[in-house]
């Protein structure tokens, strides 16, 4: 079996130790590049120079985003640090001390071992610095995806998160929309750092926690709160697939979980694969991950041919929403029905997949200009009711019929001032529209 090459970022005079024991086991590895940062680690990797990567564990730039891109191109990461046990967990493959270079070997040699037994073992997760906010049920994750053409997909999301909440389910939705982050601002908050990327940023540090991540949330009201998206669309790059999905699996300890996405899905052709995520590899990551997914389409037949597309590369990629809402449907496009000429259309197209059809109502404008949800300020409203038959379709809960009758529904507050352990000020404040009474 040929050697398996290794790519070395580790400082002087320790390096040198390593690669002395590492050219010992010449048949086994064989060190193809000794790397100076970051850049040229990266570089090294993306080039296929080796296959394995030894680098130190507190290394300028190396965090867990960086070890995913490694994975993603299939090296094994070995990280080297002062003191293994307490050093928060990257994601590596394997870790160990600066004993000697013959203990890093040593170290290496039985991490390959084990993976290639299937006998993996994550690295010792860091102690907690935080008690973490009891809860008594992991939450429910429910996903709302859709086609093209703005269909409504962010206003269904918050009103679907609201009315949970309303319900007397805790909920968080999540802005996880790329292309078009939106909503803090149709909250009516300002939100000059994005909750989600912040939060990416503590799990790639290792430091991600129920009560870390509950400093990175808007309080909305009592029980609904916002984990906001980017704030300017062209920094997705700066998220990751595999750090999103950790932040969404700790938020579901703090209750339910509504994400709101773009729309479109990622592409296999492997001559599309690169080091850099999409946002449709986003979308297909959470799709996999969500309980439950909502697909939206407008009620034209634009929206629909789009419905038709969407629903296709989803079978493509092996997924199958629970539901269809048709959004934005009115009765001088339909003819006067509405119902009718959309059932037959969705018939002929996914005649097994339970629908609801939404009108376009000037209550969806008004909440919209107010900065607030529908189910805040038009409880008794048809669009609440079509809402309300979403959540009995997806078995999430029984009938929403007012915003304040839960048992201790707060009243709307403009934001909280909360500060994370680095002290940094997380107070949002409302920057537009009417509290609601």
């Amino acid at each position: 079996m040929a050697a398996k090459g290794v790519i070395v970022w580790l400082s002087e005079p320790f390096e040198t130790e390593v690669i002395q024991e590492l050219n010992a086991q010449s048949a086994k590895f064989s060190v193809q590049r000794r790397c100076a940062d970051l850049t040229e680690t990266r570089a090294c990797v993306r080039a296929g120079l080796g296959s394995i990567v030894i680098a130190e564990g507190g290394a300028s730039g190396l965090d867990a985003s960086v070890v995913d891109e490694f994975h993603a191109a299939d090296i094994f990461v070995l990280l080297v640090h002062d003191d293994p046990v307490s050093a928060p967990s990257m994601g590596e493959d394997a870790r160990c001390d600066r004993s000697s270079g013959k203990f890093v070997v040593e170290t290496l040699t039985l991490g390959i071992r084990n993976r290639m037994l299937g006998m993996d073992e994550p690295p010792p997760p860091a102690p907690a610095q935080q008690a973490p906010v009891e809860t008594d049920y992991e939450g429910r994750m429910i996903a709302v995806w859709g086609t093209s053409g703005a269909p409504g997909r962010s206003t269904i999301a918050v009103n679907l998160a609201h009315a949970l909440a309303v319900a007397g389910r805790p909920v968080t939705v999540v802005d996880a929309d790329a292309h078009a982050p939106s909503l803090a601002h149709m909250l009516g908050f300002d939100a000059p750092e994005s909750g989600l990327l912040s939060a990416s940023v503590l799990r790639n540090q290792g430091e991600l926690s129920t009560s870390r991540l509950d400093d990175q949330r808007i309080a909305v009201e009592d029980g609904f709160n916002l984990l906001s998206g980017l704030t300017r669309a062209d920094r997705w790059r700066s998220l990751r697939p595999e750090a999103i999905n950790e932040v969404l699996r700790e938020l579901r300890k703090l209750g339910d979980v509504v994400v709101d996405l773009s729309d479109g899905l990622a592409d296999d052709d492997p001559s599309q694969l690169t080091f850099v995520p999409t946002p449709q590899d986003i979308n297909r990551d959470i799709l996999d991950q969500a309980d439950q997914f909502i697909v939206v389409a407008r009620a034209d037949a634009v929206g629909l041919t789009r419905l038709a597309h969407t629903l296709f590369d989803a079978e493509e990629n092996g997924l199958r929403p629970q539901l269809l809402v048709i959004n934005k449907a009115r009765r001088s496009g339909t003819g006067g029905s509405i119902e009718r000429p959309i059932d037959s259309v969705l018939s002929s197209i996914v005649p097994d997949i339970p629908r609801v059809i939404i009108e376009d109502a000037a209550v969806v404008d008004q909440a919209t200009l107010d900065a607030t949800t529908v189910v805040a300020q038009s409880p008794s409203s048809s669009f609440v009711e079509q809402i309300n038959q979403v959540l009995k379709l997806m078995n999430l809960v029984g009938a929403v019929t007012s915003v304040d009758g839960g048992a201790s529904r707060g009243k709307r507050r403009r934001g909280r001032e909360k500060s994370s352990s680095s002290g940094r000020n997380l107070g949002r404040k409302r920057r537009f529209g009417r509290d609601s009474k």
